[in-house]
């Protein structure tokens, strides 16, 4: 599939700052995490902060070399890819593009999230934006590992694996029901 997102904004994950909270210190992983900002950040900001996080859960899940681009896009510009590759013209979360040429290769894919669903949905769960964002990431990064919730019974499956990975790496779980 072609890559939807423009050239992307290389973010090292070494040149990352952040509190010991944040995981600060961590080894940088060997999966190159890419940031496009193509809505304001949030608060706090997930630019600097989210590539080192992802890339350790990107490593915990088992790719450990490759490439992963992460775009933050609006509620407008999430529809319009949600409907141009899924037929569906209504905002979504998130959206995940492998861009590998088979499943033995390194990874190489997008995730597209949308910051306006990810920040409506934190305030009902309790925690930032920035944390939204970054379980959306790990269950676009799922699905390019193979992983897929189109029946009920598989979409337990990856919510308790994106909480298990985020668990792994010092934080709370953040999937839960929302009413």
């Amino acid at each position: 599939m072609n890559n939807p997102l423009p050239a992307q904004i290389s973010a090292d994950p070494e040149d990352s700052a952040g509190d010991a909270d944040d995981g600060a210190g961590e080894p940088p992983s060997p999966c190159h995490i890419e940031l496009t900002l193509m809505a304001p950040d949030t608060d706090p900001p997930v630019d600097g902060w989210i590539q080192p996080q992802l890339g350790r859960i990107a490593e915990l899940a088992g790719a450990d070399r490759g490439r992963l681009g992460l775009a933050l896009v609006g509620d407008d510009q999430m529809s319009k890819l949600h409907e141009q590759y899924k037929g569906e013209p209504v905002t979504t979360d998130v959206l995940s593009f492998d861009l590998r040429e088979d499943d033995q290769s390194a990874l190489d894919g997008d995730v597209v999230v949308s910051v306006d669903v990810a920040s409506r949905q934190a305030v009902p769960r309790g925690h930032d934006t920035r944390l939204e964002v970054l379980l959306y990431a790990v269950h676009g990064l799922l699905h390019l590992l193979g992983e897929d919730d189109a029946d009920p019974r598989q979409a337990a499956a990856m919510h308790r694996r994106e909480n298990e990975l985020l668990v792994a790496c010092g934080f709370d779980p953040l999937y839960g029901t929302i009413d």
